[in-house]
């Protein structure tokens, strides 16, 4: 399963220090993130990935 590796890299990025937020959605396949404009879960997704990282960027 690719979760399966999205969970393994994620562990191992904590382990080295970084920081993590893993979310999944249930029901998504590979790369659904990319209907942003079309499909409701994907702009979501974007949405918290935006929120996520523009405090660590200086953007918020």
């Amino acid at each position: 399963m690719v979760v399966d590796d999205s969970y393994r890299l994620a562990e191992l990025a904590e382990k080295q220090g970084a920081e993590v937020k893993l979310e999944t959605f249930e029901g998504q396949q590979h790369t659904w993130h990319m209907g942003a404009g079309r499909a409701p879960a994907a702009d979501e997704a974007i949405k918290k990935l935006a929120e996520w990282v523009r405090p660590k960027l200086g953007l918020a």
